[in-house]
């Protein structure tokens, strides 16, 4: 799938080591403004790609065990089981869903439990089949045309009783106690993503190569000179944070410092987004898709 002429990648997601899915649109359906998408998956032992074909644009995957979700920027979501029947589900049908709020433009598995978020500051949970309950009570900008543009990019948590979601102008909303609450941000440009990796350790990255770490009213900017161009994702792996950037992958060191990560692949030039699960780390960018076991030695998947 490396460099592919065909084919762009918007995100992927580890099943499981031997199991890798990505979300892909063919470019000149996009170009000529058809919504179809399809859905990528690795069987890696047999080095074989499947997919699902949708009429509809589907961008973030995720799993739970054998079952797959994909879900979309307007709510729609696709469902294939371990047995392999397709479902089709609908965030919020009720007139204040996605299609009237707006887009979804985040998903992430939390204790076993998707979630996803949007504009509006959205968020939703699936508390289990073609049911997804809202989870923004306290947080969700009121339905105004005059109001400010206002949404999350992304959700992470300890649990649902210890989340944190980050979007637009640098906000931060932590949800603690069974509340959210809005947090002193460092900065007010937009934040792509945030990742917990324990309770009082939280990273947030976003515009500008910004990324700051802290826990709930405490937070400091990382200082470095690694970067300014937009980091869009984030993934706890082997002990170290990894950061992608649309043509660049970078780890924070111990010491403080943001280093760039060299694949070791002169053809993979796009990143983007990340993924890590069951030992191994995946990167999806616009043309390509690499992984690595072990954090120095990466493999790119052909299509």
């Amino acid at each position: 799938m490396a460099k592919s002429d065909l084919l762009s990648y918007h995100a992927g997601f580890v099943q499981d080591r031997n199991r890798f899915l990505v979300t892909a649109v063919i470019d000149d359906l996009a170009d000529a403004g058809e919504p179809d998408s399809m859905l990528l998956r690795w069987d890696r032992p047999g080095a074989r790609w499947t997919s699902i074909d949708l009429d509809w644009t589907a961008t973030l995957p995720c799993a739970l065990g054998g079952t797959v979700l994909v879900t979309g920027p307007v709510g729609r979501v696709v469902v294939e089981d371990s047995s392999g029947v397709v479902t089709q589900e609908t965030i919020d049908a009720t007139g204040d869903g996605p299609p009237d709020v707006g887009v979804i433009r985040g998903l992430r598995v939390i204790s076993s439990q998707p979630y996803v978020v949007g504009m509006g500051r959205q968020v939703y949970r699936r508390e289990g089949p073609d049911d997804w309950a809202r989870f923004d009570a306290g947080v969700r900008q009121p339905l105004d045309p005059a109001a400010p543009v206002a949404g999350f990019n992304a959700i992470d948590g300890v649990n649902e009783a210890d989340l944190y979601a980050v979007g637009y102008t640098g906000e931060i909303w932590h949800r603690h106690g069974g509340g959210w609450r809005q947090v002193l941000s460092p900065t007010n440009v937009i934040m792509n993503d945030v990742k917990v990796v324990q309770r009082d350790l939280v990273f947030v990255c976003g515009q500008k190569g910004i990324l700051f770490r802290g826990s709930g009213d405490a937070w400091e900017m990382v200082e470095h000179d690694a970067t300014d161009e937009q980091l869009w994702s984030m993934e706890w792996y082997r002990e170290a944070l990894y950061l992608a950037g649309s043509g660049a992958l970078y780890r924070f060191l111990a010491d403080g410092t943001l280093e760039p990560v060299n694949v070791g692949l002169e053809e993979v030039t796009s990143f983007g987004q990340l993924h890590a699960n069951d030992g191994l780390l995946l990167s999806v960018g616009r043309k390509d898709v690499c992984f690595t076991e072990d954090g120095h030695t990466w493999q790119s998947i052909t299509l």
